[in-house]
């Protein structure tokens, strides 16, 4: 999704609600569980890809024109958000599955090439992949949202004000009581001291 203006950031952002939703309670699959499930899907991988993507911008559409009309509608506090929940649990569901779908085709596709790299080592696709991952979905904190950045308490110090700062449209953190930020792989890198090539597996796996 690009963001171009103050209503898209306000979609991206309900979008994100939904999707930690998803997430709770539709764990990924494991590459080798995905193999399984889709033993000669090879062939018709990229297909299937295009065609989720499809299916997932249809419903994006149509989510973007359902919230800007409540926005602008003379309903009560109360009837708009009804009507945004109502959204989360139908057209929102349906799109989190659609990328869903879309996240595990690409890591089958990946995972099926004929001439795979070793083990260690890190294609740029799983790079990509892994910073794609939020920060605010790996960090086990109770964030708290201002304008479009999240702060929690920093994992790295003691702290009781809050520090932690996560920039959402950039997928970086920055801690101000400890003074060090970087992207997502960076921050599993600090987290559990991990290796670059460990951060990536641990966050596409």
């Amino acid at each position: 999704m690009k963001i171009q203006n103050d209503e898209d950031w306000e979609i991206y952002l309900y979008l994100r609600e939904i999707e930690k939703e998803w997430r709770r309670n539709n764990p990924a699959h494991r590459e080798h569980e995905l193999l399984k499930i889709f033993p000669d899907a090879k062939p018709v991988i990229t297909e299937k890809i295009r065609e989720w993507e499809q299916i997932r911008d249809e419903f994006f559409n149509t989510i973007k024109k359902r919230l800007t009309v409540i926005k602008h509608t003379d309903d009560d506090d109360f009837s708009k958000w009804f009507w945004r929940e109502w959204i989360k649990e139908t057209d929102g569901k349906k799109l989190m599955e659609a990328e869903g779908h879309i996240k595990r085709l690409k890591r089958l596709l990946w995972a099926t090439k004929e001439k795979k790299p070793p083990k260690d080592w890190v294609t740029g696709e799983c790079k990509a992949l892994a910073l794609s991952v939020p920060i605010e979905d790996v960090l086990d904190r109770e964030f708290r949202r201002t304008g479009r950045t999240l702060t929690a308490l920093c994992p790295f110090h003691d702290e009781k004000t809050a520090s932690f700062t996560v920039y959402s449209d950039q997928n970086r953190y920055w801690c101000f009581g400890c003074n060090q930020g970087g992207d997502v792989i960076h921050f599993i890198q600090s987290l559990h001291n991990y290796s670059f090539k460990e951060a990536v597996r641990y966050l596409i796996d």
